[in-house]
């Protein structure tokens, strides 16, 4: 860090207050987990360079943790467009419960305005419940009638759990996501693809071994030239 510290280059109590009220916004922001805490952290106010050093402290904070797999600092939730060019799944249900949504490099999005049924069935495991009940918590699932709606977009660690959470059940996300486009399921889609990159794959190591290896006579003149 620069010299922006204090004299014995160590953190004191006012870089910390601040780091602390950063941390806490960015989590409370992230909108991953619930942020407990025994007091609202105040915001301290530093020198411009102190604040600047201590920003440069966070970013690199956060790039280490999400090396680490840990996403608390990680938004998961966006009101973004759906990027150009990707395959939307839904999926319907009964009681007029249908969800749309895609795949994503985080996981599956499942869209704003898509409803997920109110109540679970015994199947669904306990960590999809309590993921269901906190969304609840947090105002992106409301009751919208019979049913609750997602008002906003939200990112799920598979598509699996993202239709665990819509059906209230345990269920496939692979075999219950149905591209729109062609009603094929995402189960299929995947497997194409990959079966697609598998000949890529094979077609470019052959092309790799006909590339023409030079005779010992045709080394031989180049050399002589």
């Amino acid at each position: 860090m620069s010299g922006a510290l204090s004299a014995s280059d160590n953190l004191s109590k006012g870089h910390i207050t601040f780091l602390e009220e950063r941390l806490t916004k960015r989590a409370e922001e992230a909108n991953r987990y619930k942020v407990q805490s025994g007091r609202k952290p105040s915001e301290k106010s530093l020198s411009r360079s102190e604040a600047t050093t201590m920003e440069e402290f966070l970013d690199h904070l956060y790039l280490v943790a999400a090396a680490m797999g840990y996403d608390i600092f990680e938004s998961q939730t966006t009101d973004e467009a759906t990027p150009e060019g990707v395959d939307l799944y839904s999926v319907t249900l009964e009681n007029n419960v249908t969800a749309t949504g895609y795949v994503a490099e985080e996981g599956f999005i499942v869209k704003a305005g898509s409803f997920a049924k109110a109540e679970n069935t015994a199947s669904l495991q306990a960590g999809y419940k309590a993921r269901k009940e906190d969304l609840k918590k947090r105002k992106i699932l409301v009751a919208d009638g019979q049913r609750l709606r997602f008002t906003e977009d939200f990112t799920f660690r598979s598509s699996s759990e993202a239709v665990g959470i819509v059906a209230g059940t345990q269920r496939s996300g692979p075999q219950t996501w149905i591209r729109q486009s062609d009603q094929k399921s995402l189960r299929d889609v995947e497997a194409e693809q990959a079966e697609a990159d598998k000949q890529a794959l094979e077609a470019e190591q052959a092309a790799g071994d006909q590339d023409p290896t030079p005779e010992p006579a045709e080394v031989a003149d180049a050399a002589a030239e």
